[in-house]
């Protein structure tokens, strides 16, 4: 837009022109209002109330509502709007920016997005992405579904994550920012309670196989695992020793995944314990979890090895404790390896002197000691997740090894 600069203009503050009336004799004319200016000053009016997806009206006949559109319309622009009682099941239109507010469901619905496109334009088809945002808010307290579709081949993205519609469980509210550019139109979308949530977490202490079903909104979360405790290995007699298992250091992981996926949690055993034969214990079971989907483990942590047995002299510990690792993997699904602290978790205790030394973190196990104990052919069994198992000693005939202690997995949300 330009300034007026036909004839009789009159400098303004910093050189600007500006608007003169007639005043004879020092300004016999005033101002010529050329076509040039006027329709200058109306498509820069009218282009930004289309933008804001208002359609151009007149305040004739005591139709005072006309007089409000440049009003409206930077309010529209600027995100500041609202929508009290927006109906669930509809179909925005074009240009719908501020907050929508769903106050009351009376059945499951879906609310269908404008186009991503569609967030700014003017009557001569120009299109631009103004990056204008539009809030969903679900104020009511009603347990319907509330399904936010996209239009046409537009998409969602939450972070690495891509989906043509979700679920909005009610007291959430989700920030839709547009863009146009690039590879098509789509939505960045930010999902937030209206009140902050309490942490929903869960753990699995015991071996085997569970489901997560993670809250509809989530699409990250905190996970911290080990794998199974190694085995102790058995002894053959007074003058031999077998040896604790190695244990699983204990990491921590984040990982993403799209919201309402289900994952299948693992939880390592200990390794069994060793034989009579005298024999070695068993390697520890792997801790994961895994996108069932595909079958694509996200996050491990393996099992430690199983300490060796011994006939007549004190064997070697378990020599290769659990490990940690991380994978990325398709379609946005990935974790990301945080740290371990190996100092939680690890193998089992071994005889010194007759006194037990405590577990220690993620290391190979310890080298048993035919020393005399109280416990003789009872192996102790560790109480730490992931500890590796106690080697067998005895002070007569033959000794079993010790189980390790199964793994343990905690996801935080």
């Amino acid at each position: 837009m330009l300034r007026i600069a036909s004839s009789n203009t009159v400098t303004l503050v910093g050189s600007n022109t500006g608007f003169a009336d007639e005043n004879p004799p020092s300004q016999p004319l005033g101002t010529l209002v050329n076509a040039a200016f006027l329709n200058d000053v109306q498509e820069n009016i009218c282009s930004a109330i289309e933008a804001a997806g208002i359609t151009l009206s007149d305040a004739s006949f005591g139709d005072n509502a006309g007089y409000w559109q440049l009003y409206a319309a930077i309010r529209n622009l600027a995100g500041t709007n609202v929508v009290a009682g927006g109906s669930a099941g509809a179909t925005l239109p074009n240009g719908t920016t501020g907050n929508w507010i769903v106050t009351g469901m009376g059945a499951n619905a879906t609310l269908t997005l404008p186009p991503a496109i569609s967030m700014g334009g003017n009557s001569e088809g120009q299109t631009f992405s103004d990056g204008r945002p539009l809030r969903i808010i679900r104020a009511d307290a009603t347990s319907y579904t509330m399904t936010i579709h996209v239009a046409g081949s537009d998409t969602i993205s939450f972070g690495n994550n891509t989906t043509t519609s979700f679920t909005l469980p009610e007291g959430w509210r989700v920030e839709l920012i547009p863009n146009s550019g690039g590879t098509g139109a789509y939505w960045f979308a930010f999902l937030s309670p209206l009140s902050p949530a309490p942490l929903t977490w869960q753990e699995w202490t015991s071996a085997g196989s569970f489901t997560f079903n993670p809250p509809a909104w989530a699409t990250t979360a905190r996970v911290t695992m080990c794998g199974g405790g190694g085995g102790g290995g058995a002894c053959a007699g007074i003058l031999a020793a077998g040896a604790s298992g190695a244990g699983s250091p204990l990491a921590t992981f984040q990982i993403f995944f799209p919201a309402g996926q289900q994952l299948t949690v693992n939880v390592g055993a200990g390794g069994t314990a060793g034989g009579v034969g005298p024999t070695a214990g068993g390697t520890g079971g792997t801790s994961s979890l895994v996108w069932p989907g595909v079958g694509t483990v996200l996050c491990q942590c393996t099992g430690g090895a199983g300490g060796a047995a011994a006939s007549s002299a004190a064997a070697s510990g378990g020599a290769t404790p659990g490990a940690a690792s991380a994978f990325t993997i398709n379609s946005g699904f990935y974790a990301l390896l945080q740290g371990t602290n190996p100092a939680t978790q690890g193998s089992g205790a071994f005889l010194l002197s007759s006194v037990y030394i405590p577990p220690q973190g993620g290391s190979p196990g310890g080298v048993g000691l035919p020393m005399s104990q109280p416990n003789y052919g009872s192996p102790l069994t560790p109480t730490v997740a992931g500890a590796g198992g106690y080697g067998g000693t005895t002070n007569s005939g033959a000794s079993p090894g010790g189980a390790g202690a199964p793994g343990y997995v905690r996801i935080e949300v």
